[in-house]
């Protein structure tokens, strides 16, 4: 028959000073007050998280039922609740512990009836909030829509302007043509009446007679 074995647990402090009251190994003395340190430091991380957890969810513990108690902050730091009776902790840990129980109290949330109703207020709040963005995403929609439509309307309308406009603009263009054109003929025209003067000039200075011109 396999005989089963004990667990063997590591010493605390309390059981070290039992044990040894009058002879105190130094090693066992370190490893005890280490425990003891350690211990409080996972007390402490673990109520830093949940006072994390709390202010994350708007006042309400997301755990345990939503209640915050010496056992809970225990679990959460991974440690008995044992632990806080031993004497290295009841006078000291527990009593830090038992005061942030009781701060925290009065801070979040607490009874299954108030979280759920809180719960469920929030969930109203946010139905409503997303209503009323999908309402104002509907009608935009709509809005866009109708001025998609009334823009189709403004082309269609316009396209006889354009056409007319750019009628004009060939018309324009041509008669800008046809006054450079007159404009050059002009030009030429004065040239040759300035030519014919200077001609004239020159007959009527010289004794030749001008004869009419002969009738055929």
């Amino acid at each position: 028959m396999t005989r089963r074995k004990r667990k063997v647990e590591e010493p605390t402090a309390d059981a070290v000073r039992e044990h040894s009251p009058g002879n105190l190994r130094p090693e066992l003395l370190a490893f005890a007050q280490g425990r003891t340190t350690e211990v409080k430091r996972k007390l402490d991380k673990a109520m830093k998280d949940i006072e994390l957890d709390i202010e994350a969810n708007e006042r309400i513990y997301p755990y345990n039922g939503g209640r915050v108690t010496q056992a809970e902050v225990c679990r959460r730091a991974g440690i008995r609740k044992a632990t806080l009776q031993g004497d290295a902790h009841k006078l000291t840990t527990k009593l830090v512990v038992n005061e942030f129980v009781a701060r925290i109290r009065t801070l979040a949330i607490k009874g299954a009836r108030s979280v759920r109703r809180n719960v469920t207020d929030r969930a109203n709040y946010w139905k409503d909030a997303h209503r009323q963005i999908a309402d104002a995403y509907r009608i935009d929609a709509l809005r866009y829509e109708a001025g998609l439509t009334e823009l189709e309307k403004l082309k269609a309308e316009s396209r006889p302007l354009q056409q007319q406009n750019a009628e004009l603009q060939d018309q324009n263009a041509e008669l800008l043509k046809q006054n450079a054109d007159l404009r050059t003929q002009t030009a030429r025209l004065t040239e040759h009446n300035a030519q014919l003067r200077e001609q004239v000039g020159r007959l009527s200075g010289s004794n030749v007679v001008l004869l009419p011109p002969r009738v055929p």
